[in-house]
């Protein structure tokens, strides 16, 4: 993945709410995982300065890509000493970024998409307009990008990097995009929606969202067999559940983890065995690293240096960006 979005803007007035006490069909049927497994938290190395502002960080194409929102720059980091080795213009505030068929992208909130080349970290072709742009993913032949504004995933031709076909309509303020399990998936981030919309990409056809929680979908992610997504019931602020679809049914599949602590933006990734969470909202920040196969936190959330913006998985590494420090950091996803 990948990422994926990473619009801050959606989080910042939803500290009210809450998660499911539990869920399945319902929230009130769904039970827990269980408790977390004894560990130690997450091995975070110490942050590396690499300025601006990150909003959003993928990780492929042979380094770190950052999507700097302070700056309007996509900014490439080497992966073996994690500094910044090059950036490039990027638009009006660029919130998500993501990598694959050769190509970096990054879509701002200036509605605009942009495709950079690896080797060089520059732009390549012209910038495609996608109003509300708010994630971006790649996969299945596409580029996909989500119009928060529009609640709409538009399709770009992963070669020109031009849209080429119409946009498809999912649920209400689509915000993460994730490719993954022969299907794109979406996560529809208005409040006391909940849902989840599944695209096919060959048909371009998606089907009716699917109900995951009562409250709100924060963050959406594929990996480790399954669609992961981090999302809140109705009435609390003080906890946050993850889990999972499978991709076959598009079900709410197993029991949930639920972290108790508050905190936005939520991030995702999946890899290297886990599933990552981010959460952000005060200094510090946390790190924890969930079981896919058993559903349940393995050890103590880790603290960050500061307020998380994105995570992603990839070049030997877990990657976490933090926003108000302008820095990124490495953690070792050993077992």
């Amino acid at each position: 993945m990948t990422s994926k979005l990473r619009n801050p803007c959606i989080c910042l007035f939803l500290m009210a709410l809450a998660l499911p006490g539990c869920g399945g069909g319902g929230d009130g049927e769904r039970r827990a995982g269980p408790p977390p497994a004894p560990g130690p938290a997450p091995d975070i190395g110490e942050a590396v300065a690499v300025g601006g502002s990150p909003s959003a960080v993928a990780a492929g194409e042979g380094a770190i890509w950052i999507a700097d929102n302070l700056r309007g720059r996509l900014t490439q980091v080497d992966p073996a000493s994690g500094k910044a080795v090059g950036s490039a213009p990027a638009g009006q505030g660029p919130v998500a970024v993501a990598t694959g068929e050769g190509a970096v992208w990054v879509a701002s909130a200036d509605g605009t998409v942009r495709r950079f080349d690896p080797s060089t970290g520059e732009p390549s072709g012209l910038a495609e307009k996608v109003p509300g742009a708010a994630g971006v993913a790649v996969g299945e032949g596409g580029v996909w990008v989500t119009s928060q504004t529009g609640g709409t995933v538009t399709r770009l031709d992963p070669a020109t990097g031009r849209k080429n076909a119409k946009p498809v309509k999912v649920g209400p303020g689509p915000t993460d995009v994730a490719v993954g399990g022969g299907a794109v998936w979406v996560a529809n981030s208005e409040q006391r929606n909940g849902t989840v919309s599944r695209i096919d990409p060959q048909s371009l056809e998606a089907s009716k969202p699917v109900k995951v929680v009562e409250g709100q979908v924060f963050a959406l992610t594929y990996g480790e067999g399954a669609v992961w997504v981090a999302g809140t019931g109705l009435g609390r602020g003080d906890r946050l559940d993850v889990l999972s679809l499978d991709p076959s049914s598009s079900e709410v599949e197993g029991a949930f983890v639920r972290l108790d602590r508050p905190g936005l933006p939520v991030r995702l990734a999946a890899g290297a065995g886990s599933v990552w969470v981010t959460q952000g909202g005060r200094e510090p920040g946390t790190l924890a690293r969930l079981d896919p196969k058993e559903r349940r936190r393995v050890g103590a959330a880790g603290r960050l240096e500061g307020s998380p913006t994105g995570v992603a998985v990839g070049e030997g590494a877990v990657w976490v960006a933090l926003g108000g420090r302008g820095a990124l950091a490495r953690v070792e996803p050993s077992p």
